[in-house]
């Protein structure tokens, strides 16, 4: 029975049941002290006959120490006053109870207004606590009726509460599957360029001529260490041509390359680069050319002759071996007034002959062909024949 009071309220009894108790002990205590009962007088004239008992004992075996030592005196000194300080307490109390002193009348009656005081407190909060109970209590019974028998306002906001926890949950799950795509393809993702990482490719397709690394090498970029040499399938033909001849060249220009490497005469090409500078020392550009087609045959390392098609009229020739070349420089020795002179000369196209001569010398000008070695600035020369 006692488990359905709630807890509060059996709390409160409690201390209700405990405050009484304490009023009831001290309200005994103040009317013992007030009207001692007979019980208590007889127990309070034990305590004192056994003290006398005690006295008179210490008493007789200190009279029979008539030479003791100090020590013995002392001791026995110690116990007689000992036992004198009980008998004087139990006489003080035995004449309290026949006669109490205002002093411990008031004591008790304070302690019985503290006691009143207690009670009234702790009933206090008892009701306060019983109070809160019932209003609990009378709150539950209305939830319980609300549960029991629900308004239709409250159905729908319930039933329209679980649709919205179901929809957010949906919403939850389907984030949640979302997110772990994401991070399960962000993983992919990461392996497979970790995977190619590991591939060396080349921008383009071809022939691998060359392998600089062992296997088990690491490839670095810093220092450049290279992994392998690639001979291209797409071929180039390259070639420096000289700072007098490279406005010959065009890109887009058609032009015909022979080399003995090849099975066919000639074949046609495509100039696609003009290099826009040149080097410094050699004073060359390099030009780059293509085949239209795939030659089969041609490879990396060949060397060749690259001939263009040009037509003028009213150019400046001399033979080839007339010409010396010096640095990207172009001279010649002419003959004036009986002396060979070297003059510098702009050199234009030429052949397998013939060099055009753009500028330094004049149309009927003497050249020397052969034995320019042996010719220096200024030499006197004799003219046998032209």
């Amino acid at each position: 029975t006692s488990s359905l009071i709630p807890k509060d309220i059996r709390a409160g009894l409690w201390k209700e049941s405990k405050a009484e108790l304490a009023l009831e002990t001290a309200s005994a205590k103040l009317q013992e002290l007030q009207d001692p009962s007979q019980d208590t007088i007889d127990l309070v004239q034990s305590d004192v006959t056994i003290a006398d008992s005690g006295l008179r004992t210490a008493q007789g075996q200190h009279a029979e120490f008539t030479s003791p030592s100090d020590r013995t005196v002392a001791l026995a000194q110690d116990q007689v006053d000992i036992t004198q300080a009980i008998s004087d307490s139990a006489q003080e109390t035995f004449n309290e109870l026949q006669k109490p002193s205002q002093s411990v009348i008031s004591l008790a009656q304070r302690n019985v207004a503290a006691a009143e005081a207690a009670l009234a407190a702790a009933e206090a909060q008892a009701n306060y606590e019983i109070n809160s109970a019932q209003a609990e209590l009378e709150s539950a019974s209305t939830q319980l009726g609300d549960l029991k028998t629900p308004r239709l306002a409250q159905l729908a906001a319930a039933k329209a509460a679980v649709v919205a926890a179901e929809q957010t949950l949906i919403l939850t799950q389907k984030s949640n599957a979302q997110h772990r795509i994401q991070a399960a393809q962000a993983k992919v993702n990461q392996v497979e360029q970790q995977l190619a990482e590991t591939r060396v490719l080349a921008p383009f397709d071809g022939v691998v001529t060359k392998i600089w690394l062992s296997i088990g090498a690491i490839a670095s970029p810093r220092p450049m260490i290279p992994v392998a040499t690639v001979a291209s399938k797409d071929m180039l033909v390259s070639l420096r041509v000289e700072e007098t001849s490279v406005g010959f060249f065009k890109e887009g220009q058609k032009v015909r390359f022979a080399s003995p490497g090849l099975p066919v005469q000639q074949l046609e090409l495509e100039v696609d680069l003009v290099a826009p500078t040149g080097e410094k020392e050699a004073h060359t550009f390099l030009v780059q050319l293509s085949p239209s087609v795939p030659v089969p045959g041609l490879k990396p390392g060949l060397s060749g002759q690259v001939s263009i098609s040009s037509e003028r009229e009213g150019v400046l020739l001399v033979p080839n071996k007339a010409v010396r070349r010096v640095g990207g420089r172009f001279s010649l020795f002419i003959v004036r007034d009986g002396q060979a002179r070297s003059v510098e000369v702009d050199a234009g196209l030429e052949d397998d002959k013939n060099i055009e001569i753009l500028g330094g010398i004049q149309p009927g000008d003497l050249v020397v062909v052969s034995g320019q070695n042996l010719l220096n600035g200024e030499t006197e020369v004799t003219v046998t024949g032209n």
